[in-house]
């Protein structure tokens, strides 16, 4: 697998700056970074790598001293062995083989953070990938405003982080697993919930017998064999990964994984 620059070297983002390209994926080695990195992340498709480069940078890199590899494409992921932590905002497809080194790596002590459309990777993939994740994917609406909402206080990933508004992309989840490792839920503010009623405003007619809404789990976390899993649904845009909110989300996310807390 290619090495990739890790973004908290400041002097080479700003040399790339100055040239114009500082949000391109390029080889660690050509910096001379050679030493491991503390995460993987898988980031792109739908949401664009350098608006998801920017807000992890801020948050995670410079917000927690974690070191980051990235990569935009699924097949560059060909290995987890050098890091502690697995990042995806990406709605893959992975191959059995990536869905069963994934597994390999979470249940020998990884950790692992799906953040947004990735649990469309289930939906995509075999029970194996839908087991590590927990759920898959189902439906999301236009960019509107909705609620997200803690259900869980008690949990290390929710403290300190209060009920937020965000607008984009309003995701709803199959959730397949314990309800008691839920910790918050998307909910609607204009009471949009999808449904098989031909002509409400709300039909789709992809749902069959399916109606979900308005709201739905949109995040969970729990042991996965000697390693940790967490999802969260918010992460569209930019301004979502940044609500002040949700940045303390990930932060508590990503040491949680890392059995920091």
């Amino acid at each position: 697998m290619k090495k990739k620059i890790k973004i908290n070297r400041r002097s080479a983002i700003k040399t790339l700056g100055a040239l114009g390209i500082a949000n391109t994926l390029v080889s660690a080695k050509a910096f001379g970074q050679n030493q491991k990195a503390d995460a993987y992340a898988l980031i792109g498709a739908s949401t664009p790598v350098e608006v998801v480069k920017t807000a992890l940078d801020e948050n995670i890199v410079k917000g927690l001293g974690i070191t980051i590899d990235y990569d935009g494409d699924p097949k560059e992921m060909t290995t987890l062995d050098r890091y502690r932590l697995l990042i995806t905002l990406h709605y893959g497809p992975f191959t059995l083989e990536q869905e069963k080194m994934v597994q390999a790596f979470i249940q020998s002590g990884g950790g692992a953070l799906f953040l947004h459309n990735s649990t469309d990777i289930a939906r995509r993939g075999t029970e194996i990938i839908r087991d590590i994740i927990g759920g898959y994917w189902l439906r999301h609406t236009d960019i509107r405003p909705y609620r997200v909402k803690i259900t869980n206080r008690n949990h290390p990933i929710t403290k300190d982080v209060n009920d937020f508004v965000i607008t984009g992309e309003h995701h709803y989840n199959q959730y397949d697993k314990d309800p008691r490792n839920t910790f918050m839920i998307n909910e609607s503010i204009d009471g949009w919930a999808y449904n098989n009623i031909e002509g409400d405003k709300h039909y789709d007619s992809q749902l069959g017998d399916l109606g979900f809404g308005p709201s739905g789990w949109s995040g969970w976390a729990y042991d996965y064999g000697k390693g940790r899993v967490c999802f969260m649904a918010p992460g569209h845009t930019l301004d979502v990964l940044m609500n002040p909110e949700f940045v303390k989300l990930q932060k508590n996310a990503v040491r949680w994984c890392l059995k920091q807390i």
